[in-house]
């Protein structure tokens, strides 16, 4: 049997929203840090995207995939 292992991380946010996958550790702090960037919203809107930000969790994913016959 064939075994292959996968290291990858995930940005979880709250669960009306998808999570986002990363390469790296720094890859996934700065999907995190622009989480719901919005340059052009409204205060309300900005403070919203923080808020749903700060829920946000990262997560180290070791996946081990073995093939069976």
């Amino acid at each position: 049997m064939k075994k292959t292992r996968n290291v990858f991380y995930r940005v979880v946010p709250s669960p009306s929203f998808s999570q986002l996958y990363a390469e790296t550790v720094e890859e996934a702090r700065d999907i995190l840090e622009h989480f719901g960037d919005c340059p052009n919203g409204t205060p309300e809107n900005k403070a919203y995207w923080k808020k749903e930000q700060a829920k946000c969790k990262i997560v180290k994913v070791i996946e081990i995939v073995e093939e069976v016959e």
